[in-house]
This record gives structure tokens, C-alpha cells and sequence, in this order.
């Protein structure tokens, strides 16, 4: 299911996508080479990059790719994709594009203490509409939070 975003995040949010799969089979997942970056959410590890066995952080942000990037999943799964404009995620990190190109990133390695917490809730609701208000406040403070940061060094 794809869900855009309310008017005053379009700048910033292309869409919102939910995946989910109940069955206990492999399935492959592929990130696009569409030009964007974004932050997937999952509430727990089971995705894993192709010819590999290490895990992916459960929740991460990635830049934009050169080429597709696919994975695979171990039984049943659940994920969240915000698909943001280009520019957001280097907004987001204080860094330039080249520096997040290709790049997979652990939402824990920038948000520090302050995710965990959101997301446990997050993922206890069961109605996506509810889920995106509450990713609707999250992002823009963390953004907000970033720049004031910014400001203040």
C-alpha cells in the first residue's frame, strides 16, 4: 500500500509504502534506483542483503543507489518505507549526497536513544493511517531537532 504524505511534508516525503508478508517462505526485496533515499522501519531483523548472512539494522535510512539494491527475508515480515525527496536524507545527517550514496545506515547511529522508544510504539499500531501521524510528527522534529543543532554549533 503507498500513502502520500500530508501537503506541507511533500517537500520533504514522496510516500509512504507498507509491505507486508505473512507467509514463512523466502521472499526477495529490492530497494529502486529511483533517484530517492529514505528510511525503512521494520519491528524486527529478518532482512538480509543477497549472498550474505549478515543482518541489516532493523530500522535504517539509505541513500540513494547507483544500482538496485536487493535483499531477502527470513519467514514473515513487516515494513515501513518513507520514500523521501533526494535531498532530505542529506538534510537529515548534515552531509552531502555523495557521502550517503550507495549507503545503508542504522536509524540507532543517528537518532541515538530517541528511536527505540518511538518505534516500539509505533509498531504496536495496526491502522497505517495512524502509523503515518505519527511518523507526520516524527520526522519533521527530528529534522527540527537537526537544525537546531545546526544553530547552535
Amino acid at each position: 500500500m503507498q500513502i502520500s504524505p500530508p501537503k506541507h511534508l511533500a517537500p520533504f516525503i514522496r510516500h509512504y509504502i507498507f509491505l507486508e508478508n505473512n507467509e514463512k517462505d523466502i521472499k526477495n526485496v529490492r530497494l529502486f534506483t529511483d533517484g530517492s533515499s529514505g528510511l525503512i522501519l521494520s519491528p524486527k531483523t529478518n532482512l538480509f542483503p543477497h549472498h550474505s548472512e549478515e543482518h541489516i539494522p532493523t530500522s535504517f535510512f539509505y541513500g540513494t543507489l547507483n544500482s538496485y539494491k536487493d535483499f531477502y527475508t527470513k519467514g514473515n515480515f513487516s515494513f515501513i518505507a518513507v520514500v523521501f525527496q533526494p535531498y532530505f536524507l542529506n538534510i537529515l545527517l548534515k552531509t552531502s549526497a555523495k557521502e550517503v550514496k550507495n549507503q545503508i545506515i542504522s536509524v540507532e547511529d543517528v537518532v541515538k536513544d530517541k528511536f527505540t522508544p518511538f518505534q516500539e510504539k509505533l509498531f504496536y499500531k495496526t491502522d497505517p493511517l495512524m502509523i503515518i501521524d505519527d511518523l507526520n510528527v516524527f520526522l519533521p522534529n527530528l529534522y527540527l531537532r537537526k537544525l537546531e543543532l545546526i544553530i547552535n554549533s
